[in-house]
């Protein structure tokens, strides 16, 4: 039986995997669904994932053996073969470029699951036939269940229950079967089969030499289990004998009996991987070959070599024949030297070292002389290493590895005695190893991996030979460490590694140097290498960083791999594509980071970290930017504390050196990427002084060398009373030190401006966001508002104290100090503070001041912080480097920085007197506290200051139009530090001096930001004034150019303005730009002609002059070129008065949002300029918008972002405003008051009657709900403004065709005032409701009455009853009105007339509730119902004939219970009657 078995599946295997039909396999399937999964003990668990594989995928188009990173040696191998190294003459294909990973996974599945004996896990079983189909299966997974239940079915009991175990309890027949057949299996290229019945083979070798059985014969000896099937296949030597012939050897079933195991395997293994006839096909060629590779690594894998009763011929014969299959094929090399590996690695490990070192060197010798021959007998490697190829290197260097590992290198064969691995072998293999770059990405070939582990070995190996114990607590720390000394030889590893990235990397690899070119497989290697070397895959290898540094990670080699691949190549154009590369070095460049980024932050870790960044700056300064990355910023913040400040100051040194070292325009680029890193250092969340501490660093070297010339500076001699002040400065004489050290004391003019521009911007932020917890002075501060203003004026005054030492110490300033330090006449009231006096006089007060409470040292502090920011605005970095002053005065306006210094001395003399008028409390006087005028009836301070910020704001000093570029973030830096000043002076102005934000401050601010004209009462007068002012300078006066020919066109009525009309003077005051400009000028040509003609020659006669052709078109041209030039002008100016004005909207908030408690009349004054200024310019954008066809027109942008930050004024900081109201004053005073909010009130009306969108109706609403709450809530006050300005407004919105009113003003006043609401509105909502002119309106006034009877919303206003009476006078006139809609044919649709049930919903339950006693009313409601009954009946709609039941249904209910109470209390009144006539009968 057992020789029909075997000699079937000896014809089947042969062709394919021996699969079962298509009924078995669906028999099997449903067995494998439904079959008892508990059935019977689990032996082998097939669940768990294979330990030394990683992922792959079993239908990738090559053959791949993986073994990655074994426990015992940390070995990582992954090889692959392609079709495109098949060398064979013959067509290959199919699929038998099958991966191994599968086997493996499959194979320690089962290996794993033959030690698990609980059964715990049940797998379902497949039938015994049916196994071999589901091994050829592409799942792993089901690859795994079927190898398990062919072993159970082969071996039913565990090997570890040996005493029990019989012959019969193992299916010998059945298992001898699938020994052959799964041999033959490995030939086949089907699906998953190699992989599946390599890894079923190597579990099934590991059970039969495991299990151990009673003889058949009974006496009493124990043999194998594969002595068992041994026996079983060697009983069938005849029909068997002509199957398996092998080079040299006798058949196998005829002498089976007289081999070992061990042997008899690989005999049936050559066998059945051999053809049974040569074959001239390259696949089944192929087919068997790697069919006999994917055998021997089966049989290595299942561990039967390491038995002690192994023969060495037996391991020799499987070493010969992976050589045979080494030198079979060229695509066969690495997939053999994988398995050549392997075999190696398994005899290193075995137990006994004798034994270990005797098959560990056959083998070797095996190799050597099959593998390595010299063709000159010479076996040296100077003579070999030419011949090598990649793979002959890989396994010399893992020979030498083993033996090393095991102390016995020098008994290697002759030439593995010596070092192949030198840096002169490496240049002579160089052009082997590059190659390699063949292989496909991201794999590698093995020799890397085989270098990779000769050069480096284990850490905790390693640390253990020094007699050091493992750190705790490593988290990814590299494993492999560089050698001290290599295994063989006595070279350097980092030698070797030096000519590994100089020879391959560079030179072969990348090309540089040697001319030669580079290609994207070469460069994709090059980066694999460099991600190896920086630890960065497996095996993680943990180089020194100053080897990252200066090897592998070089200027040339960042720049080629890296900077010219990611930067973007289109240069803005997008028909050029991006490098092809450029995802694959991004994921190397990521996984370095993250490799180095997810270690512990240890002195180690940091120092790689300060490496990596070096490098990467160092090769390009702009790194960031191009490879558009947080590369550099990830390796320097740490999150940790206490780590990163010192990598952080060593890098920001290192930027340093290469500033002063490197051209202007390199230079440049690193000093952009330090304020990127010093920004990113104050914003992480480490330490809050570390940051701070590297801002100054950074803050200091800009400003030397920005602003100084150090070629004169020396140590002072003597020191003055101000020295303490000066030691905040102390860290600038280092930097100054270290400038003149590396570039002379100065820098070029180029680089000082752009670190002049980077000084500026770099302070604006730091001011911004540095951190409130480090204000030295400020630890009573109670607000993050005065803490953030203390943190800002001690970092500004430290650059402050800075210049000072620098001044002290001998350095010149490049601008021109006379006039900072220029004394002056103190009788001269005219003449400003000098700058210098006002730092001196500011810094007195703060002494003073500081000894008071906190409001006042707040206040002061945010004043200092203020002047001396526009003292720092004075400092310049020159004139450029060899240019005259003549030449300078040429380039530039020469009035310009005058005009500006000029600017910044007057704003400083302006802060340091009215911050003496301000505090003049504290510093001179306690007695001088006063109130908002003194007795002169000047202005008061707090106005001045007011005053003095806005014109900051709006000067080029706290703008970004018209600035230079050597100013930066300046303005930003002004901007805050205004900000600051005016948030602290309110609170101090209000509570220690008494001064209010009155109507003049207001007025002042209102006008910062709605426009000079914005206070004045009537637009009209204002259109009028301008009008003739505009008439006056357009006939002459202002433009010189009006003379000659344009003087004569302007007698002669021509129109050269032809947008100074009637209507652009309008449109100019209302603030939008009159789009006739841009058409063409059109003149009369005779007009023209007589204008080029003077009075002389037209007396003198008509041939006097000859009049040019051209002439009238030169004209209109010079005509049209001034008309283009005047608009640009004034969409310049229209630009710098939009910014001015929004830079001044944070004052006003600041007023509105403070504290402090503001006058009512300040408050309403900022109303109606508010509104209009908004208006004005809604209607610019709304006309710019139509004009333009939809396209974005000039400054459109900003005015939108005015009118959006004007609304957000009004609706969150006016309208919110507490006022304090009216009723406390009396006679005149309220009377005028009362006037005063009247005619506000109308005015802010008809500013809603004007309104072109919602969201200014809704500022108009919430503005006349503010001033009704300021008003006495009774008859007189509230009750009589609010009829007055809303009963004519909807009287108007109801009648006029015209009124732009929005429902919202009125829906706005019921919600938040109802109670006011109901006295004011009931009435005419109700006229509406009936006499407008639109059944739309008629809804609309429906909708509004349902939510003014809605009295469930109401509010604690002492108008709560008179509302409710209003509400009831108004009911008849409400239903009356109901009834009227009723009989109306356009209140009928559907969408109104659920407006009308839903207000007939609210009257009734209101009448229900609070008019049960009026008769006429329900009389009204019942004749409603009858209409409205007929109403719903003749609707479409079903929902609304069922509300119009449910209303009908409501007010019978309601009806019922008027009568009700009314009968009842007429009965009780009866009663009450006849009770009293019997009491007078009973007195008689």
């Amino acid at each position: 039986m057992a020789k029909k078995k075997s000699k079937s599946k000896k014809k089947k295997s042969k062709q394919s995997s021996g699969g079962p039909s298509t009924n078995s396999s669906a028999a099997a399937a449903d067995q494998k669904v439904q079959g008892d999964r508990d059935s019977q003990d689990m032996q082998f668990d097939s669940s768990k994932p294979m330990e030394d594989t990683h992922s792959g995928s079993d239908s990738e188009a090559d053959a791949r053996i993986d073994v990655v990173e074994e426990d015992d040696d940390g070995m990582v191998i992954d090889i692959e073969v392609d079709e495109d190294d098949y060398d064979g003459e013959d067509d290959v294909g199919g699929d038998d470029d099958d991966n191994v990973q599968d086997m493996e996974e499959d194979a320690v599945s089962d290996d794993e699951g033959n030690n698990n004996e609980s059964g715990s896990n049940s797998v379902p079983p497949i039938p015994f036939m049916d196994t071999f189909y589901s091994l050829s299966s592409d799942s792993s997974s089901e690859r795994t269940v079927a190898a398990h239940c062919l072993i159970r079915h082969c071996f039913p009991s565990s090997p570890s229950s040996s005493s029990t175990t019989t012959a019969s309890s193992i299916q010998a027949k059945d298992a001898a079967y699938a020994l052959r057949r799964l041999m033959a299996g490995l030939c086949s290229g089907r699906a998953g089969a190699r992989q599946g019945f390599a890894s079923a083979l190597a579990s099934f070798l590991k059970v039969a030499f495991a299990t151990s059985v009673e003889d058949e014969e009974g006496s009493g000896e124990r043999v194998l289990a594969i002595q068992l099937i041994q026996k079983q296949l060697a009983g069938g030597s005849d029909e068997n004998e002509e199957e398996m012939p092998e080079e040299g050897d006798s058949d196998v079933d005829g002498d089976a009996d007289a081999l070992s195991p061990a042997e008899f395997v690989r005999k049936l293994l050559i066998s059945e991987t051999t053809p049974s006839q040569p074959t001239k096909r390259g696949a089944e060629e192929r087919d068997y070959v790697f069919g006999r590779l994917f055998g021997i690594m089966a049989v290595v894998r299942s561990g039967t070599l390491s038995r002690k009763d192994v023969p060495l011929e037996v391991v020799r014969g499987y070493a010969s024949n992976l050589v045979s299959l080494f030198q079979h094929k060229k695509w066969m090399r690495e997939p053999s030297a994988h398995g050549i590996m392997e075999l190696l690695s398994s005899l290193h490990d075995l137990p006994s070292p004798g034994e270990k070192t005797n098959c560990f060197f056959a083998v070797a010798e095996e190799i050597v002389s099959g593998i390595l021959r010299s063709p000159k007998g010479n076996m040296a490697w100077s003579t070999i290493a030419p011949c090598l190829n990649a793979e002959q290197i890989g396994m010399c260097l893992h020979i030498q590895t083993l033996a090393s590992a095991s102390g016995s290198a020098s008994e290697l064969p002759e030439p593995l005695n010596t070092p192949l691995l030198t840096p002169e072998n490496i240049t002579v293999v160089s052009t082997t190893l590059r190659d390699t770059s063949a292989v496909v990405s991201p794999r590698c070939h093995l020799v890397w991996n085989a270098i990779w582990l000769y050069l480096t070995e284990n850490v905790a190996e390693g640390e253990k030979k020094q007699g050091k114990t493992e750190k705790e607590n490593t988290f990814l720390s590299p494993k492999q460490a560089l050698r001290r000394s290599l295994p063989v030889g006595s070279t350097s590893g980092e030698d070797v590694i030096k000519a590994i990235v100089d020879e391959v990397i560079v030179k072969s690899l990348l090309g540089i140097g040697c001319g030669g070119n580079t290609t994207h497989e070469r460069r994709t290697l090059a980066l694999s290498l460099v991600q190896a070397l920086c630890g960065a895959s497996r095996p993680r290898i943990g180089l020194s960083p100053s080897l990252i540094e200066n090897v592998v990670l070089q200027s040339s080699i960042v720049e080629r791999l890296f900077v010219d691949v990611v930067q973007t190549a289109s240069g803005g154009r997008s028909s050029r594509a991006e490098h092809t590369l450029k995802p694959r070095t991004l994921h190397v460049l990521n996984s370095v980071v993250d490799a180095i980024v997810s270690d512990r932050a240890d002195e180690d870790n940091m120092k790689t970290r300060l490496a990596l960044a070096k490098s990467f700056a160092r090769a390009e300064p702009r790194f960031h930017a191009i490879s558009k990355t947080d590369t550099i910023v990830s390796l320097l913040v740490v999150d940790s504390k206490g780590a990163t400040a010192g990598i952080l100051n060593d890098y920001v040194v290192f930027l340093e050196r290469l500033i002063c070292a490197s051209a202007p325009h390199k230079a440049v680029g690193y000093v952009n990427a330090m304020l990127t890193i010093g920004k990113k250092a104050v914003r992480s969340d480490n330490d809050d002084a570390e940051g701070i501490n590297i801002a100054e660093s950074i803050l200091c070297f800009l400003l030397v060398g920005a602003f100084f010339d150090l070629s004169g500076l020396s140590e002072p001699k003597t020191k003055d009373k101000k020295s303490k002040k000066r030691q905040k400065g102390r860290p600038v004489s280092i930097v100054a030190q270290r400038i003149i050290t590396e570039s002379n004391g100065a820098f070029p003019y180029q680089l000082r401006a752009a670190m002049s521009s980077c000084f500026f911007s770099y302070l604006a932020d730091v001011v911004s966001i540095v951190p409130t917890s480090l204000s030295s002075s400020g630890e009573g501060s109670t607000t993050t508002k005065s803490k953030r203003a203390v943190a800002a004026h001690d970092l500004i005054n430290f650059v402050v104290c800075a210049c000072d030492e620098l001044e002290e110490k001998g350095a010149a300033l490049y601008s021109d100090s006379s006039d900072i330090t220029a004394s002056y006449n103190e009788d001269d009231e005219d003449v400003p503070t000098p700058p210098k006096d006002a730092l001196q006089a500011m810094e007195n007060m703060l002494q003073i001041t500081s000894k008071h409470d906190e409001a006042v040292s707040n206040a002061v502090i945010a004043c200092s912080s203020l002047l001396s920011a526009l003292y720092l605005q004075l400092l310049s970095s020159g004139k450029p480097d060899g240019v005259s002053d003549d030449e300078e005065m040429m380039n530039e306006d020469p009035d310009d920085t005058e005009e500006m210094n000029d600017e910044i001395k007057e704003m400083i003399s302006d802060v340091i007197d009215i911050a003496k008028s301000l505090f003049l409390v504290v510093t001179d006087n306690d007695e001088a506290r006063g109130g908002g005028e003194n007795a002169e009836g000047k202005e008061t301070p707090l106005a001045g200051f007011a005053e003095l910020c806005i014109n900051i704001l709006s000067s080029s000093v706290g703008g970004d139009v018209g600035k230079k570029t050597t100013r930066g973030g300046a303005a930003k830096l002004i901007r805050d530090c205004v900000k600051n000043a005016w948030s602290l002076v309110l609170p101090y102005a209000h509570y220690d001096k008494g001064i209010h934000v009155d109507q003049d401050i207001m007025a002042v601010l209102v006008e910062s930001v709605c426009g000079s004209s914005a206070m004045l009462d009537e637009m009209e007068d204002e259109e009028e004034d301008d009008e003739e002012e505009d008439t006056g300078m357009g006939s002459g006066g202002e433009e010189s150019d009006n003379d000659g020919v344009f003087m004569a066109a302007n007698v002669a009525d021509l129109n050269l303005n032809a947008s100074d009309d009637e209507n652009s003077i309008e449109n100019d005051k209302l603030g939008y730009e009159d789009e006739s400009d841009d058409e063409d000028v059109e003149l009369d040509q005779e007009q023209v002609s007589n204008l080029l003609l003077e009075d002389s020659d037209t007396e003198g006669g008509a041939d006097v002059l000859e009049h040019h052709a051209g002439a009238d078109k030169a004209l209109a041209k010079l005509i049209k070129m001034k008309q283009e030039a005047r608009k640009a002008g004034k969409l310049a100016l229209e630009r710098i008065e939009i910014a001015s004005r929004m830079r001044c909207v944070v004052l006003l908030e600041l007023a509105l949002s403070s504290n402090a408690p503001l006058e009512d009349g300040a408050v309403l004054l900022a109303i109606l300029p508010l509104l209009r200024a908004r208006r004005s310019l809604e209607k610019v954008v709304l006309s710019s918008l139509s004009l333009s066809g939809g396209k974005k027109a000039t400054g459109l942008s900003e005015k939108r972002a005015l009118m959006d930050r004007i609304s957000s004024l009004l609706q969150k900081r006016v309208c919110k405003s507490r006022l304090n109201g009216i009723s406390s004053l009396a006679g005149e005073e309220l009377r005028a008051a009362r006037d005063a909010r009247a005619e506000l009130a109308a005015r802010v009306m008809d500013e809603a009657k004007k309104s072109l969108s919602q969201s200014h109706s809704d500022c108009c609403s919430l503005s006349l709900i503010l001033i009704m709450k300021s008003l006495p809530q009774d008859e007189g006050n509230a009750i009589a403004i609010a009829k007055s300005v809303y009963c004519d407004a909807i009287k108007q919105w109801s009648s006029s065709k015209s009124s732009k009113l929005k429902t919202s003003i009125l829906h706005d006043l019921i919600v938040r005032s109802p109670s006011l609401a109901r006295v004011v509105l009931a009435e005419p909502l109700t006229d509406a409701a009936e006499n407008a002119r639109s059944a739309f309106l008629k809804a609309e006034s429906f909708r509004l009455l349902s939510d003014l009877y809605h009295v469930a919303r109401t509010d604690d206003s002492q108008l709560v009853d008179t509302g409710m009476a209003s509400l009831q006078r108004s009911a008849g006139k409400f239903a009356s009105s109901l009834s009227s809609a009723a009989q109306d044919s356009d209140i009928a649709k559907a969408k109104r007339a659920r407006e009308l049930l839903k207000a007939a919903t609210e009257l009734v339950a209101f009448s229900s509730a609070h008019c049960q006693n009026d008769a006429d009313l329900w009389d009204q409601l019942e004749h409603f119902a009858g209409l409205l009954k007929d109403f719903g009946d003749g609707s479409n709609s079903p929902a609304i004939n069922t509300k119009c039941k449910s209303i009908v249904e409501m007010v019978a209910e309601g009806s019922k219970a008027r009568l009700g109470e009314t009968s009842g209390k007429a009965a009780k009144k009866s009663s009450a009657g006849g009770s009293k006539k019997k009491k007078k009968k009973g007195k008689r």
